[in-house]
This record gives structure tokens, sequence and C-alpha cells, in this order.
């Protein structure tokens, strides 16, 4: 089954090794189950691939915790939620990738990374744009001064380092990680769910996903069932999804 998103994950990490090297560093401190979870009557679609009484497989976000089906979202949520399904459900039932959690981190990583690319040097207000993927616009020179000017002293030890290398190295995600519509704002699950939007240099990124993926992973999971879903279903049939999740074998990544 063809899965476009780990397409685009494979282009942009062979042109970047160091970026990969963290991803795959970052990965080993995760596992399968905790990003997923699946209703006990697809299991075994997920582990082997069978699919003879499986008539259709739907997903949704699960605040485990609050034990809730994040079926009423808006719309942008609406559309990162279906891609991050999407390419789980195509990740998960792919037997020739071994290696499924170093996928899913580089989603989160890379998508995590285009979002901030976008918002410091692509949005219509972006403070630092970039001309030519190579160096910063005037404006975005003149702000990245500014910045310098008010950080220096007392506040470096709370804002930190920042400079023309960072905007572009995000930049680079936003630009050459996958594809988006023109019109496209928001680029990360990660983002929209989390409350805490902190810019960080570039040296420093890796510790601000792993944070994001910690918290992402304690608050939800992606869930896969049977059922139909919907915001108007009844409680008793939430309440038999929520109740018969069951972990993913480990073994799926092998």
């Amino acid at each position: 089954m063809e899965n476009r998103m780990k397409e685009y994950i494979d282009d942009f990490l062979k042109n970047n090794e160091k970026i990969a090297k963290e991803i795959k560093d970052l990965s080993k401190h995760y596992c399968i189950s905790d990003f997923v979870k699946v209703q006990d009557t697809c299991k075994e679609y997920f582990e082997t691939g069978k699919e003879s009484e499986i008539k259709g497989v739907y997903g949704c976000i699960y605040q485990e915790r609050d034990k809730y089906l994040r079926l009423d979202v808006e719309s942008p949520e609406r559309r990162l939620t279906e891609e991050y399904l999407e390419f789980l459900h195509n990740l998960l039932t792919d037997k020739e990738v071994t290696d499924k959690v170093f996928y899913i981190v580089a989603y989160h990583y890379l998508s995590l990374g285009k979002h901030m690319g976008f918002q410091l040097s692509a949005a219509n207000n972006a403070p630092f744009p970039v001309e030519n993927k190579k160096e910063l616009f005037p404006l975005g020179k003149t702000n990245m001064k500014k910045l310098k000017d008010v950080t220096e002293g007392r506040l470096f030890s709370i804002v930190g380092y920042f400079s023309d290398s960072d905007i572009l190295y995000y930049h680079n995600m936003y630009s050459e990680f996958g594809y988006h519509h023109h019109a496209t704002k928001n680029f990360s699950l990660l983002a929209k769910l989390d409350e805490f939007h902190l810019i960080v240099n570039k040296y420093d990124f890796g510790y601000r996903v792993r944070d994001s993926i910690d918290l992402f992973v304690f608050r939800y999971k992606a869930i896969f069932t049977t059922d139909r879903l919907h915001m108007y279903m009844f409680r008793e049939v939430k309440e038999k999804i929520i109740n018969n999740l069951v972990d993913l074998s480990e073994n799926i990544c092998s």
C-alpha cells in the first residue's frame, strides 16, 4: 500500500543525515504502544494482515486519561488527524517497514519543524522571511538584530541563542519536507494539540521535540476500531470501543 508520507520522510532524511541520526536516537525512547491502541476486533488485522472478517477500519485521537474520543474537532485539527491516521494505518500494515517507531517519531519531528519554519519564515506576518532558501530578507535581518539587542545580557538565559542559521534550519524543513498547499497554515498535530509553543534554536530542537512527544503520548493515543466513528455515536458504543482497546504486539515492528 502506498504511503506517501513515508516517501516524504525518506526523501528528506536522505539529504539530511544529521537530522536522521537525531531522530534515530530519539526513537529509541519509544515503542508502538506509546502511540497506538486498537480495538481487539482489529488487532489481528494489524499484526497479521488478515482481513477476512474486517469490513472497515476507522480511527481517531483518543484522550486516554479522560476516556474521551476526539470526534468533534475543528477543520485544521481534523485534517491533521486524518493525515496522521492514514500515515499510521499504512505504516502499521506495511510488513516491509521494520522500524515503524522511527517513522512515527520522524513524522512528528519533521512536521513540528515544518510548522515552526512556516511560523518563523513563511507566514504572512513571519518575523524572519527567507530569500531563495539561503538567507534572510532585509526585514528578517533587521528583526534578527532587534531580537539580539533585546536578548543580550540577562534575557539570554531565558531566551537563549538564536541566529540566522536557526531560521534557515527550520525553513529547510518547511520548504523541503513533504507537500503542502500554499494556503496551509497548520502542519503539525503536536503543535495543534500542544498549548505550549516554544521556539528554540536548532541545537535544542531535539529536546523540544522529545518534550512535545512525551506530553503527546501521555495525553493521547491514535486508536483504530472496526466500529464506524462519528460525533453522534451512542455512549454505549463509545464505551464498548474504549473498554476493548488493546496494545499491538511490539513484534509488529520486526
